[in-house]
């Protein structure tokens, strides 16, 4: 917008009028004055807010990329590639393309679909568009890579979209047209503005449609559009905007009642389906009036906040460049990705991780938990910090621990965040895990403290030999002996040479090792029904420790650290 010709133009032409009528009357100048003066003062707070709330970026976008649509007010040229440029004066924040399909929709990845293919289906604004962001890194798409030909994905999103245009794509059956497969579910993504975009509080929804609470049956029901008659335009200065009466608590319930008609029409078109809400909140008053609404409307609702604290909490880690440019990036969408696909999309843990992990950054360990338990002949302390990504290789790291703690080693213990049951899980991996270390890539159930009834499937390395591997079943039970299927294997190379693939087949009746793919052994009496988790990690004795520990692993020598372990990949597959 330019800051000199808007609104508080017509205060200040009044004034000037004013103080023109008060040097050439001979009567009332202290009237025309004070008036003349009041006016003027009234364009200063206008064009204070102005500028304050003016859009700092100068964004250029490729001519035609958007249409006009007498339902959602604008939309997306079909089949159309937008190269779009923004600046911060002379910083570039971002170079970017957005790739439109046949039906207008942000496009997603092309998939093979088959009988059993089903749909997810995104509504949103900018946040699930990706603004700013190439078709690669959009949320929406990377939830397409994770579930591949197991679900299509479509993306209703769009820049400036709010509650209004998902409420009416569905009203007018602009969804039932395009969606092509059984939806499982339905994710609308919420953000606190969209409050005042179905009050029409902004001009790029002048054009869309107006929805009103039924004084009778407090439904919402379509009202025309916003439209930009002179009237609309006055009362949306700045400063009236200020002098209005707070209306906010029948504004959210509109807001509420919206989302839930949407939810209602679609259920009951497609009543296997599910309808969810991710609700972008800050915890402002707002938007607890808001997230109580949802809730109060039997709407399932997940906070980002609850996804991941740290997005809400580190802005300029997870937006795409603080502060002038505060979408969210790659990094923040794959994060709440990963829990669409993990929480909403698949209960059955079908296809929790991809199925081969690759490892390109320390910090991009989503499918991933960082665990912090240890136990008492365990001389390492747990941190984040220990796993790294050289090379595009996760290398897990045990050293000396600085820090005050009674652990004197730090190393690392990570564990995927759901669970399997049966498949092939293979690790390929470098052994340099020094003498008086062990390194385990191992399945786990899940146990407690107070209860242990624990089942582990491992294969193990020791650092005094690295000619050698361990693979073992062991089955630790409560006040019970645990009972165990241990076999060493001589290899037939040192693991600390190069990258090898170690693999174990579990199914109903065995459980089996292989080695570059090559069978080494098979268990047959201890078998395990229960899901476990994929583990990693690393550990060692405390100096003193001369039991059972010290004769399997041997004495550490501190000089010999760092001792490290890396991984290229692991992979899964039913």
């Amino acid at each position: 917008m330019n800051h000199w010709f808007d609104h508080s133009l017509i205060f200040f032409i009044i004034a000037l009028i004013l103080f023109i009528t008060c040097f050439l009357t001979k009567k009332r100048k202290a009237l025309f004055f004070n008036i003349g003066f009041f006016v003027l003062a009234l364009g200063v707070v206008e064009k204070y807010f102005i500028i304050k709330n003016a859009e700092p970026n100068k964004t250029v976008l490729s001519p035609g990329s958007v249409q006009i649509s007498p339902i959602l007010g604008y939309k997306p040229t079909k089949n159309f590639v937008t190269h779009v440029v923004s600046y911060k004066g002379k910083t570039l924040l971002y170079d970017v393309k957005y790739t439109s399909d046949e039906n207008g929709l942000r496009k997603t990845p092309p998939i093979t679909p088959n009988d059993s293919t089903k749909s997810i289906v995104f509504f949103g604004c900018s946040f699930t568009f990706g603004h700013g962001l190439n078709d690669n890194a959009v949320m929406p798409n990377i939830v397409q890579e994770k579930v591949n030909n197991h679900y299509k994905v479509y993306n209703f999103a769009n820049n400036g979209y709010g509650t209004q245009q998902m409420l009416a794509a569905i009203e007018n059956n602009i969804v039932d047209t395009i969606v092509k497969f059984s939806p499982k579910a339905f994710i609308y993504v919420a953000l606190p503005d969209h409050y005042y975009r179905i009050l029409g509080q902004h001009c790029y929804n002048k054009d869309a449609l107006k929805y009103v609470l039924d004084p009778k049956t407090g439904e919402p029901i379509c009202a025309g559009h916003f439209g930009g008659n002179w009237f609309k335009n006055i009362s949306n200065l700045e400063i009236f905007k200020l002098l209005k009466p707070s209306n906010e608590d029948n504004n959210v319930k509109l807001f509420g009642a919206m989302v839930l008609k949407a939810k209602k029409i679609l259920l009951s078109k497609y009543p296997k389906s599910e309808f969810h809400v991710i609700f972008w909140g800050y915890g402002t008053p707002l938007c607890l009036k808001m997230e109580e609404e949802l809730r109060k409307n039997n709407i399932t609702t997940h906070l980002v906040s609850d996804i991941s604290p740290d997005i809400i909490m580190n802005l300029k880690k997870y937006c795409i460049l603080y502060p002038f440019e505060q979408h969210p990036n790659y990094r923040a969408n794959k994060l709440i990705a990963n829990y669409i696909v993990n929480t909403i999309i698949d209960k059955n843990d079908s296809f929790k991780i991809p199925e081969m992990e690759h490892f390109e950054k320390a910090d991009s360990l989503d499918n991933w938990t960082i665990k912090k338990y240890s136990w008492a002949e365990n001389a390492c302390e747990y941190k984040a910090s220990q796993f790294t990504c050289p090379n595009s290789c996760l290398t897990l790291t045990l050293d000396i621990n600085k820090d005050k703690s009674d652990k004197i080693y730090k190393s690392g213990d990570i564990q995927s965040n759901h669970s399997y049951q049966y498949g092939e899980f293979t690790v390929r991996l470098k052994n340099n895990t020094v003498p008086g270390a062990v390194s385990t890539f191992f399945l786990e159930t899940n146990w407690h403290l107070e209860k242990i009834d624990r089942q582990v499937i491992e294969i193990q390395f020791v650092g005094k030999d690295k000619n050698q591997v361990a693979f073992a079943v062991r089955h630790f039970r409560n006040n019970k002996e645990p009972i165990a299927y241990v076999h060493q294997h001589k290899l037939k190379f040192n693991s600390a040479d190069a990258f090898h693939d170690y693999t174990v087949v579990w199914n109903k009746n065995s459980i089996s090792w292989y080695v570059d793919k090559t069978f080494v052994c098979s268990e047959q009496n201890i078998l395990i029904t229960n899901k476990m988790y994929i583990n990693l990690n690393q550990w060692a004795i405390f100096p003193n420790d001369h039991g059972e520990f010290f004769t399997w692993l041997g004495h550490l020598d501190t000089k010999q650290l760092p001792s490290k372990v890396s991984v290229d990949y692991i992979s899964y597959k039913p």
